[in-house]
């Protein structure tokens, strides 16, 4: 018999259970090692990245059943002013309890869009008030600039008391209430109403650029972060406005509507409701972007 085979007899009969047993512990001590390698890795590097971000998923998450249900009460409450019916305006109040600014992230815009829905359909003049006042101070008027003026002059003194705090108005040049902005404009479409659809349109498709525009013409002096988004959230209310009217009184080549079918209240209306919908999908733009922003670096 070969020396080494008495030395090692396993190697002649192949391996017992012991043997077999032996080894078994030896792969798993290993994969023990291992394993352990990889967790203290994955504790310090990757572990506490992946903490921070489900925690900020739950607080979204936790943030936007809050929104949706802020949002449900805003859209109830558009449909019941609408039918002239009465509703309870603290329920399209912005719920203090999203607070994304602790974190670091501003929500200042979708704060402002919110005071200005809230002064569009939750004012004292309800439906019925608005409609006898555009009667009542328009109903002789024919000429379409100074129906807009109105129109647009009526409802910002209604809105920026929603909107603006103590101070705020020393920012505002006096020409920024009256007369609108795109007077010009208003003037040839009154000579040619070609085109006034489609200028209303851009005017709502390219706003933010728009808002930055005019905000040099009407905002005076140096103005602090907090107040200039509030002026700029009234300004956009005001271009919107613009070419909400705009769009009623001179829109061409548009199916079913003819703006000389239209009078003067169905007018007004459509274009405070034209704005407060504008309004309602900017706020879940921004909101959206507010939440991107706090998943890749909010504070906790």
């Amino acid at each position: 018999m070969c020396y080494v085979y008495q030395f090692f007899p396993t190697l002649n009969r192949g391996f017992t259970a012991v043997d077999s047993t032996l080894l078994a512990g030896y792969i798993t001590a290993g994969a023990a090692v291992i394993v352990a390698i990889i967790t203290i890795t994955a504790g310090v590097k990757i572990t506490p990245r992946y903490t921070l971000r489900k925690d900020r998923r739950e607080r979204i998450d936790r943030y936007r059943v809050e929104y949706n249900n802020w949002m449900s009460n805003v859209k109830s409450a558009r449909k019941k002013y609408h039918a002239g019916e009465n509703f309870n305006g603290s329920e399209i109040e912005f719920p203090k309890s999203i607070d994304y600014k602790n974190s670091g992230i501003s929500i200042d815009a979708i704060e402002n869009g919110a005071l200005i829905l809230e002064g569009i359909i939750s004012s004292p003049l309800g439906r019925k008030q608005w409609a006898d006042y555009v009667v009542r101070v328009y109903g002789l008027e024919t000429n379409p600039l100074e129906l807009i003026n109105g129109f647009v002059s009526g409802q910002l003194d209604v809105v920026k008391d929603y909107l603006l705090q103590d101070g705020d108005y020393d920012f505002l040049s006096e020409n920024f209430w009256h007369p609108i902005y795109f007077e010009d404009e208003v003037k040839g479409f009154i000579e040619n109403s070609h085109g006034a659809s489609e200028f209303s349109m851009k005017i709502s498709r390219e706003i933010n650029a728009y808002v930055s525009q005019v905000r040099e013409k009407y905002v005076t002096g140096k103005v602090d972060d907090k107040i200039l988004h509030r002026l700029e959230a009234l300004i956009r209310y005001k271009l919107l406005l613009e070419s909400q009217y705009i769009f009623w009184f001179f829109a061409d080549n548009v199916t079913n509507y003819d703006p000389k079918e239209s009078n003067l209240v169905e007018k007004f209306f459509c274009g405070q409701d034209g704005v407060a919908g504008s309004f309602v999908e900017y706020i879940d733009s921004e909101y959206d972007k507010a939440e991107a922003v706090f998943l890749k670096k909010g504070k906790m």
